[in-house]
């Protein structure tokens, strides 16, 4: 703890906290949709020496994130190959695919996406990406303000900001990644294999390295001139470890040159004309597709409690918000009204039967 209070502030000018001055703690949450029963570790870093640090590098990441898709965007615009597969959100999944004809669709997933990457290859992986997208004249530096909020690139370093370039970056990830330590039993322990889970940067320190794969693979066909293979591959989507390949049934042969080795992946489902990806359901006809909402606790074989009760030390409104929330996503999601109506009739008869009132409910809807 005081090797970190002492990197980070001389490296970063942060202050430790001495509410902060802590290791985290490892917990685990089962995953009792397992056959058997299967748990996933997280390091408890709500409070630990490195937080801050990570919370400006979830920031920087974010806006690298953000500039290398408008890079990517660039060589689409000019080539019509797209090397950035990563999606938000399921309405950007389904805005895609009003752009082309679906007649197919795979969907796979890593199995253990964030225990199996290996530290170095992930190191080296982001920093390639900071080197493509960090140059002298522009984009020098990373500007995040002191609260961790917004970030954003610029030719100058800012007052009163946590201002990185190219290599304070580089530090930092290589720093957040192998200083992980947990305190569990009596030990303290360091993760040496995969990237911790339970950070504020780790979801895009397991992102940004995939990302850099398909791109490299991409652009690597494209040198190669196999045109017609990048023009197909670019219809791919990403969300994290969720992979949806259209009209390509041949993914799974390509997947070990696309990531890297030790990262296995498999294939949900085998029907390529009724897929499930993320919150939606696509099934292909020869008329066009049919999207519906796609709930996973669904298929478990318990009941999985998934709102909130009136009477319960959440407000009251909250419920009636999310209510309305849940309204807006079958709308986007449905694309038949009887879909909609049949989503919007079982969370309504869900939450009276909790104790919500009838008429709030009403008012939202309407």
């Amino acid at each position: 703890i005081r090797e970190h209070c002492r990197f980070l502030r001389n490296e970063y000018e942060i202050s430790v906290n001495d509410e902060n001055k802590c290791l985290p703690k490892i917990f685990w949450n089962p995953k009792l949709h397992k056959t058997p029963y299967k748990a996933r570790f997280i390091a408890g870093a709500a409070k630990s020496s490195t937080k801050q640090l990570s919370v400006y590098l979830n920031e920087a990441l974010r806006a690298l994130k953000k500039r290398f898709s408008c890079y990517c965007k660039a060589i689409r615009i000019r080539t019509g190959i797209n090397c950035d597969w990563a999606i938000n959100n399921s309405a950007q999944f389904i805005e895609h695919l009003k752009g082309f004809d679906l007649f197919t669709l795979q969907v796979y997933d890593f199995t253990t996406l964030y225990t199996n990457l290996n530290l170095i290859t992930v190191n080296n992986l982001i920093g390639e990406m900071i080197d493509l997208i960090f140059n002298k004249s522009y984009n020098r530096y990373i500007c995040i303000d002191r609260l961790g909020k917004r970030a954003f690139f610029s030719k100058k370093a800012y007052k009163n900001h946590i201002c990185l370039d190219a290599d304070k970056l580089k530090k930092a990830v290589d720093f957040i990644l192998n200083n992980t330590y947990v305190y569990f039993g009596g030990f303290v322990l360091r993760q040496q294999q995969g990237v911790p889970m339970g950070g504020n940067s780790s979801s895009l320190l397991a992102d940004l390295p995939l990302s850099m794969c398909e791109f490299k693979f991409l652009m690597g066909l494209v040198r190669s001139k196999k045109f017609n293979l990048a023009k197909r591959l670019s219809l791919n989507m990403r969300y994290v470890d969720d992979v949806g390949v259209p009209n390509f049934t041949r993914f799974a042969n390509k997947i070990s040159d696309i990531y890297p080795e030790g990262l296995l992946m498999e294939r949900s489902g085998s029907d390529d004309r009724n897929v499930s990806f993320l919150d939606v359901h696509i099934t292909i006809k020869s008329s066009g597709i049919i999207t519906k909402v796609y709930n996973k606790v669904d298929d478990f074989n318990f009941e999985v409690v998934r709102f909130t009760f009136p009477h319960s030390n959440i407000a009251v409104e909250v419920g009636y918000n999310v209510f309305y929330s849940q309204l807006i996503r079958y709308s986007r999601i449905c694309s038949h009204l009887s879909d909609f109506v049949d989503m919007c009739r079982s969370l309504y008869l869900c939450l009276l039967s909790r104790g919500y009132k009838h008429w709030p409910m009403v008012v939202k809807f309407k």
